[in-house]
């Protein structure tokens, strides 16, 4: 939350107010500057090497959508879906900023495959809801930057859609059919 600086050089101060702070690194994704770093404390912040994407699609599923697949940081299961796919476990979906994603863009990757929490269901309130503003561009950060056709596929589900949301990481991995560059919505197998 933002205040108005009274003795500095700068117009505005931040100050974070830790009781309603959940620690989900949205504002840091957010952040077009790269201004703001969200680092847990006693932990380090490594910078995500993406060469490995390259040619591969991003499969990007925050950590409650993560657990209902059965996912670790090693892949898992999600190498039982599809080989074609890096996989990139986040607190909240809604951490994605455009800054990530120009570097998973520019790492080679094919598109981004997100896989978020279907509404009233985010354990960081509302990031999946905010990222799917942000991509639709309605809320400020948004991805005009990153170039229309580098495809951002999101995809919303419950835990009981585990099979539904491998089916479509095959589908689009495989898609021979030209696919939307945009798309935010509640996972319905072969929606788009």
């Amino acid at each position: 939350v933002g205040g108005e600086a009274t003795h500095s050089p700068h117009k505005f101060l931040v100050s974070i107010d830790t009781n309603l702070c959940s620690g989900c690194g949205i504002c840091a994704g957010s952040c077009t500057y790269d201004a703001i770093t969200h680092v847990k404390p006693g932990a380090t912040q490594a910078e995500t090497d993406w060469s490995e994407a390259k040619d591969k699609w991003v499969a990007l599923v925050c950590q409650g959508r993560a657990h209902s697949l059965g996912l670790d940081a090693s892949g898992g299961a999600l190498r039982d879906y599809e080989a074609g796919t890096v996989l990139a476990i986040t607190p909240c979906t809604g951490k994605l900023g455009v800054s990530e994603t120009e570097k998973i863009r520019s790492g080679g990757a094919k598109g981004l495959i997100i896989g978020a929490c279907p509404e009233g269901d985010c354990w960081y309130r509302e990031g999946n809801r905010w990222l799917m503003d942000r991509i639709e561009l309605k809320r400020k950060p948004n991805f005009r930057r990153v170039p229309g056709e580098f495809p951002i596929l999101g995809f919303r589900f419950n835990g009981q859609q585990k099979a539904a949301f491998g089916s479509e990481l095959r589908r689009i991995v495989g898609a021979q059919q030209p696919l939307p560059a945009r798309l935010f919505s509640f996972l319905k197998p072969g929606n788009w």
